[in-house]
């Protein structure tokens, strides 16, 4: 199991675009990181705004065909390959909106970019520690049995990322990417602050790019609806990291009061129900067990007792 661990100027001008114009897939934009961005850049031009617009116009365009920013990630010439993606108009427009923007990018860039290099370097020399080895390989184990799904096969590419909220840690499967392609938005949280935690991200990550084959349908199967299945496989990665039973017992975290946060769609889950959810995926790690039919009844359950 290798980790590469990039960091990408062309990708990470993508993602402030995709932020700013609040495009939703493959990853939802961040509202925290416009508040920050907007308030260290000042206020915007009527230009730079009717850019924003253009941009999500051409990402509505195509984004259930294609994801535009793929080649951003990908390709050192991302314009080239788009180029035979989109229309020549579109492809002018969209260089445009990056022309009119580049700027204020540059601003934020420069600002958090020695703080993405000095991660990229601490996470490379941290995850080939031989006991960060072993608890990947114990990782492995569990989410292999667990959703019955291998995990990716080669090198997992993690692309690191600006973020607007000092000390955060977010992340996001490779979504329109590849399953061995996750994103960490981590440019603004100190070094002092817990590794463990940004590990028990980047596991929770993997768990999403390994439920495609197996989980997915089980849920969807179930539960009769996306976005209900959806919900509930985000609440199920919890339950392993990054503050479920295994960043408990393998990266120093702690038991939490909820699964869940504020505003979250899965609703409030009490600290009763936190750790009877949390035991009912211990029990099926224990017992070797793939999740099954039964496993999803009994976590909807719990959580209908906690909304009597």
């Amino acid at each position: 199991m290798r980790f590469q661990f990039i960091v990408n100027k062309n990708a990470n001008f993508y993602f402030f675009l995709h932020n700013l114009a609040e495009c939703e897939w493959p990853w939802p934009y961040r509202p925290w990181n416009n508040k920050t961005w907007k308030k260290e850049l000042g206020e915007f031009s009527r230009e730079e705004k009717k850019a924003l617009k253009r941009f999500k116009k051409i990402y509505r365009n195509h984004f259930l065909k294609i994801y535009l920013g793929k080649p951003f990630f990908l390709r050192k010439n991302p314009w080239q390959a788009l180029r035979k993606k989109i229309p020549s108009k579109e492809l002018e427009d969209l260089k445009s909106v990056f022309s009119i923007w580049q700027e204020k990018f540059e601003k934020i860039y420069e600002k958090d970019l020695p703080n993405l290099k000095k991660w990229e370097k601490m996470l490379t020399k941290e995850m080939k520690k031989n006991e960060r080895i072993s608890v990947m390989r114990l990782f492995q184990e569990i989410v292999e049995k667990l959703y019955k799904s291998s995990f990716p096969r080669g090198k997992i590419k993690i692309y690191l990322m600006l973020c607007g909220r000092p000390g955060a840690c977010g992340g996001e499967r490779g979504r329109g990417l590849d399953s061995n392609r996750i994103l960490l938005e981590l440019s603004r949280r100190l070094f002092n602050e817990s590794m463990d935690y940004v590990i028990g991200v980047l596991c929770h990550e993997i768990t999403h790019n390994c439920s495609h084959c197996y989980l997915q349908p089980l849920l969807l199967k179930v539960l009769k609806s996306q976005k209900k299945a959806r919900h509930i496989e985000e609440l199920i990665n919890r339950t392993l990291t990054p503050i479920g039973i295994f960043s408990i017992r393998f990266l120093n975290g702690r038991l939490p009061l909820s699964l869940t946060g504020k505003n979250d769609p899965i609703g409030k889950i009490n600290p009763t129900q936190t750790v009877r959810i949390i035991n009912l995926t211990d029990r099926y790690i224990k017992e070797k067990k793939a999740i099954d039919a039964r496993y999803i009844k009994e976590l909807l359950q719990i959580l209908k007792k906690g909304r009597l």
